[in-house]
C-alpha cells in the first residue's frame, strides 16, 4: 500500500482503532504526507486525528547529507517529551501522540481542529486581529521558554536529543552552510539572477566568519532544549467565534524532526525572521501590523519569562539568525515576492548580520530584537 496517498492511508488503518471513512490530505510530497483522519468511531472523544507519514530519506546539500526516515523517531520522542513535561493549561501546546509505527514511520496525533490553519497563512490572509496577535505572541513566548528550560529539569533524560547529530548537521548545513554560496551566486538561484548583489568585500568576510562560528556552535551546543524548526508554518492556530471577532481557542506546535539540545537564539530568531518577512513583503496590509504585534509580544514575553539571560548577546545572536534567514531562505521561496524585492531583502539580511556581529550596542535599540534588551 502507498501511504503517500489517502487511499493507502485508509487501507493501512482499516483494521485498527483509527479506522476512518475519509483521509483528507493536509500536506503531501515525496518525503512527508499528513492527513486529517475522519474516524468511523470517536477515539477518546475525538472525531478527527492527524496522521503523518515519513516516506523517504531526504538528500541535502547536493547529496552530501541525508536526513533519514529516522527523523520521525526524534519527532515522536520530542512530541511525547513536550506533551508530558510542558504545561497543559497553556494556549500553546503540542498534540498528544496516540500511536507511532517505527517500521512504517506513521505517527497519529491530536488534531488542532478542522478549521485550523498555520500562523503564516492566517497572517497573510489577514485573519489575525490585534487582540489575537498579542495572545499568540505571548503564548509562543511562554511556550518557548518552558521548552528551553527543560534542559534544567532534574531527572529528565535528554540524551536522545543531545545525540541528534543529523538534526545538528541539517540545521548547520542547509542554512549557515549555504550563506556564502547564496550571496556569491554560485547556488544559481533564479531569484538572485542578474548583476551581483551589492555587498562589500569586508562584509562578506564577516559573513564567512559568522557562518563558520555558527556551524561550530551548532555542532556541540547544549544550552537549551530546542524545537529546531520553530517558525510560523509549524504553528497551527484554531480560531473560534467570539464577541464581534475571532478569538484564539488553541495552538499546536508541530514538526519536531530537528528537535535537539542547542542554541536558544536559533528558535527565537527563526520565529522572528518569519514574522518580519510578513512585514517586509506585505507592508501596506493589515497583516504587517498583526505580524508586528505577534513579534513584539513574543519577544517581550520570552524576555520576561526567560530569567537570567545575557540580553545583549541574545539580541545579537537573534539578529544574526534573522539576517541569515533572510539571505538563505527568501530567494528559495518564490512565493514571498518579486525578484527585485527579494534582492533587497537579501541585502538587508547581510546588513543585519554585519551590524549584529560588529556594531555597537546602540544599534540594538532600533533593531527588531530590541524587545529583548529593554
Amino acid at each position: 500500500m502507498d501511504l503517500c496517498t489517502p487511499a493507502g492511508a485508509l487501507e493501512y488503518l482499516k483494521e485498527t482503532r483509527f479506522a476512518s471513512h475519509k483521509a483528507t490530505l493536509l500536506t503531501g510530497g515525496t518525503t512527508n504526507s499528513a492527513y486529517r483522519l475522519h474516524l468511523k468511531e470517536p477515539y477518546e472523544g475525538c472525531n478527527t486525528l492527524v496522521m503523518k507519514h515519513t516516506s523517504h530519506d531526504i538528500p541535502l546539500a547536493g547529496g552530501t547529507l541525508i536526513l533519514s526516515t529516522e527523523r520521525q523517531d526524534y519527532e515522536a520522542a520530542a512530541l511525547r517529551l513536550a506533551h508530558d513535561n510542558l504545561p497543559k493549561d497553556e494556549i500553546v501546546t503540542v498534540p498528544a501522540v496516540h500511536f507511532y509505527d517505527e517500521d512504517k514511520h506513521v505517527l497519529i496525533m491530536d488534531d488542532c481542529g478542522e478549521n485550523s490553519a498555520t500562523l503564516k497563512q492566517l497572517l497573510i490572509d489577514q485573519k489575525i486581529t490585534p487582540k489575537a496577535a498579542q495572545t499568540i505572541g505571548k503564548g509562543l513566548g511562554r511556550f518557548l521558554v518552558n521548552l528551553h528550560n527543560l534542559i534544567n529539569k532534574p531527572g529528565l533524560d535528554l540524551e536522545l536529543f543531545h545525540n541528534n547529530d543529523t538534526g545538528r548537521s541539517t540545521t548547520a548545513i542547509v542554512t549557515y552552510g549555504r550563506l556564502e554560496s547564496t550571496l556569491s551566486g554560485s547556488d544559481g538561484l533564479p531569484a538572485l539572477a542578474g548583476p551581483p548583489l551589492s555587498i562589500k568585500d569586508e562584509d562578506m568576510d564577516i559573513v564567512r566568519e559568522v557562518a563558520a562560528k555558527r556551524i561550530e556552535d551548532i555542532s556541540s551546543a547544549r544550552e537549551v532544549m530546542t524545537h529546531g524548526d520553530f517558525w510560523t508554518g509549524n504553528v497551527v492556530v484554531h480560531l473560534k467565534e467570539g464577541e464581534g471577532e475571532p478569538v484564539v481557542e488553541k495552538i499546536h506546535v508541530l514538526d519536531w524532526e530537528l528537535a535537539k539540545t542547542g542554541l536558544r537564539a536559533l528558535d527565537v530568531g527563526q520565529m522572528c525572521a518569519e514574522l518580519h518577512l510578513v512585514q517586509l513583503f506585505h507592508p501596506e496590509s493589515p497583516a504587517s501590523a498583526s505580524a508586528g504585534l505577534v513579534l513584539s509580544s513574543f519577544l517581550e514575553e520570552y524576555k520576561q519569562k526567560a530569567g537570567d539571560v545575557d540580553a545583549e548577546k541574545l539580541a545579537r545572536d537573534v539578529m544574526i539568525v534573522v539576517g541569515t534567514h533572510m539571505v538563505v531562505w527568501v530567494p528559495r521561496v518564490p512565493s514571498w515576492g518579486p525578484n527585485e524585492r527579494t534582492r533587497g531583502v537579501v541585502e538587508k539580511g547581510v546588513e543585519h548580520i554585519v551590524d549584529a556581529a560588529t556594531g555597537p550596542p546602540s544599534l540594538l535599540e532600533s533593531c527588531l530584537a530590541r524587545h529583548l534588551t529593554h
